[in-house]
């Protein structure tokens, strides 16, 4: 009994060994390089000037994203995106059009 025991322990701590992974160390071929979907990004854009649009119309004129920079924007968003409720996706929309669209 004893010895079967010893068995069973000694083949489970050779088990339980660290095995190591493959290294590679020379590419056969390149990684594609990733292409950018165009069509998200204008989607996004498209949504955050809805949602500019609708959401600050509530409370005030709409505004013109190239009225200021993207400093003075930072700041005009980070106060007003909470106020408006936006989730965290409507945020990027928003940011990303008056970003894109603000004084140089």
């Amino acid at each position: 009994m004893r010895k079967i025991f010893l068995i069973v322990i000694l083949a489970s701590l050779a088990a339980c060994q660290k095995k190591g992974l493959p290294v590679i160390t020379t590419r056969t071929q390149e990684p594609p390089a990733p292409v950018a979907d165009t069509s998200f990004i204008a989607a996004n854009l498209e949504t955050g000037k809805a949602l500019l649009a609708v959401r600050c119309a509530r409370c005030h004129d709409q505004p013109d994203p190239a009225k200021y920079d993207s400093n003075r924007w930072e700041r005009i968003l980070g106060r007003m995106i909470p106020r408006a409720r936006l989730n965290r996706i409507e945020a990027n929309d928003v940011k990303a059009y008056v970003m894109a669209n603000c004084a140089k």
